[in-house]
């Protein structure tokens, strides 16, 4: 018999509670007792890109599906990446129960488990009972699908005045009939040069090679989105002399807006979303799961992003493109810009560029087999060396002559940059926690702050990622965990070399600074949430690499790096430099002269 205990009580973050007769596991203590996957991870990868695969199929017509947060399976938005976690806790503890014949109590389950137990229950033929407030999975559907809801509207209304100030302070964009070749990318307030010119973070020397090679009266125009300071980015590309940069936000009108929200009502409302049944996930049957993720309203689209159709169309209307290079991770507007070019230009060469990490969590980036021929990809995907390549075709479905090995533009100087000399003298050792700018990254931080407190020996160096400042990741933790102890240090303005310069250890989750630790000679070591799936971009890293758990102290690996003679830690910094060389790999000159042979 399974039993579910106060479903409605459940909290955000919170996991499950499985009980089997003596043995218990609590989501928010320190403790062992976590049943164990067995499953083995690449089978549950496949299993999982297989079922968004087959979810694809089914709403292949309806207009919106590439915008949803769930079919981006992008592992820090998608729904399904935390109740991944969830689903296989649930299928260990039920083995565990079934074994010794013993009951399951499931105590606070996130209500898309709730389902996924009573159609286990079903298929059993077993009892199930569900003590929860009454009309209690009503009221948190309801709760739910009203802030998808309002998300979608709020992000409609924001997105009419950030484009009626981005066409303010940079002004409108004529349609002219010179050939252009685009590069879409981002912009940030230091991406400006003493000179004022814009150096393209994402692209490195890409213009200056794509700029090199056109013919006279062609140009490079470049479609950025600001962030932080958007309105002085703006300002600065509106004076540029020699550069056409433009944001991305003049190429939609107030009647691509309102266009945009009737359509995505339309289609939720109307259309709404199919889930095949019997989708397997870890032995279990995934799709009531699925179908309740939609009914709490998992198909949040953020509005921006569906905008990038629009978009991408007006340009395509606007200039006569030769082609399109673009960052590719299967983010929604990658999705939703490809489709809008693609359906102004069928036959445009688009190059997507993995231009940062690939994890195994890193769902979004493999392609099922089940939408290979449908959904909106690139011509091409560029990758930036050995190792992302071997990932992406390990897991995804990707015709060999779609993907090319093209090297790193975004880290191309990080290969010559020497060693950092290591710090033996120092009285203070340091740690350098690198943050992500994701809302997840909060448990990290959480670990970290609370090492500091019973380490008060090692100074923690707290990095925060420009897009999600550290005091608005602090708001995530409880107020009674908040509080920095002496011994904690926050980076303000400091260059990533600055901080790695400083330390002795790098903690990380699933961040490209511990990529950069190690080229610049520092020990790194990887945070374990205990997610099922690996969200370390280095998890095939054998040495220079530690990892360890919320209930292990960061001081026993700190001892260890401490302690290694200068022999060791030199072949072990050779070996792990080695092995990030071959992820981010020089620009390959011939593969740039073939994607640009297309126009040429």
């Amino acid at each position: 018999m399974i039993i579910i205990v106060s479903p409605f009580l459940y909290r955000i973050f919170g996991g499950i509670r499985p009980i089997a007769g003596d043995r218990y596991w609590d989501a928010d203590a320190n403790t062992t007792t976590r049943p164990q996957a067995q499953s083995d991870s690449n089978t549950i990868v496949n299993e999982y890109v297989d079922a968004v695969g087959k979810i694809s199929v089914a709403n292949r017509d309806n207009p919106v599906w590439w915008a949803t947060d769930l079919a981006s399976r992008n592992r820090f938005i998608s729904p399904l990446s935390e109740l991944l976690n969830d689903l296989i806790d649930f299928r260990c503890a039920d083995d565990l129960a079934q074994a010794s014949s013993k009951e399951l109590i499931v105590d606070q389950p996130p209500w898309p488990i709730f389902a996924l137990a009573r159609e286990t229950a079903r298929l059993r033929n077993e009892t199930i009972k569900v003590y929860a407030w009454p009309l209690s999975l009503l009221i948190a559907r309801a709760g739910n699908q009203t802030r998808s809801w309002l998300s979608l509207i709020k992000g409609a209304l924001t997105t009419f005045f950030q484009v009626r100030s981005a066409k303010k302070i940079f002004g409108h964009v004529k349609k002219i009939e010179t050939p252009v070749y685009m590069i879409k990318s981002f912009v940030y307030a230091n991406n400006f040069d003493i000179a004022g010119y814009h150096q393209d973070e994402f692209f490195g020397r890409l213009p200056r090679i794509i700029s090199s090679r056109l013919k006279p009266g062609e140009k490079l125009l470049t479609v950025v989105q600001g962030f932080e300071e958007k309105d002085l980015c703006y300002r600065h590309m509106r004076e540029l002399p020699d550069q056409w940069v433009v944001p991305i936000e003049c190429y939609i009108t107030a009647k691509d807006i309102v266009k945009a929200l009737f359509e995505c009502i339309k289609a939720i409302l109307i259309q709404g979303f199919r889930v095949p049944r019997n989708l397997k996930i870890a032995r279990m049957n995934a799709s009531p799961m699925i179908h309740e993720v939609f009914a709490q309203g998992g198909w949040h689209i953020a509005f921006f992003q569906y905008l990038h159709e629009k978009a991408a169309t007006n340009i395509a209307q606007a200039h006569k493109l030769l082609g399109c290079a673009m960052t590719f991770e299967s983010n929604p507007w990658e999705r939703m810009f490809i489709r809008g070019l693609q359906q102004a230009n069928p036959t445009l060469p688009i190059y997507g560029f993995q231009h940062s990490i690939v994890t195994q969590a890193g769902i979004g980036i493999f392609l099922s087999q089940h939408e290979a021929d449908f959904a909106p990809m690139p011509s091409a995907i560029i990758t930036s060396g050995m190792v992302p390549l071997d990932i992406i075709t390990r897991y995804g479905s990707y015709p060999e002559e779609r993907i090319w090995l093209g090297g790193a533009l975004r880290y191309e100087t990080l290969r010559g940059v020497p060693p950092i000399p290591r710090r033996h003298n120092s009285k203070k050792k340091r740690v350098l926690v690198a943050l992500e700018g994701v809302h997840p990254a909060a448990v990290l931080l959480d670990y970290a702050l609370t090492q500091a407190r019973i380490t008060p020996e090692v100074l923690f160096i707290i990095r925060a990622h420009p897009v999600y400042p550290l005091k608005k990741m602090l708001k995530q933790l409880p107020r009674d965990r908040r509080n920095f102890s002496a011994n904690v240090e926050v980076s303000a303005n400091r260059s990533i070399n600055e901080d790695v310069s400083k330390s002795d250890l790098v903690l990380y989750w699933g961040t490209t600074v511990a990529l950069e630790a190690v080229m610049l000679g520092r020990p790194i070591v990887h945070f374990n949430r205990g997610d099922k799936l690996s969200y370390d971009p280095l998890f095939k890293l054998q040495t220079f690499h530690w990892q360890i758990s919320r209930n292990e102290r960061i001081s026993t690996v700190l001892k260890i790096v401490i302690a290694m003679p200068d022999i060791e830690f030199e072949s072990q910094r050779q070996a792990a430099v080695k092995y990030v060389k071959e992820y981010f790999l020089p620009v390959n000159d011939s593969v740039m002269s073939r994607l640009l042979t297309s126009f040429s």
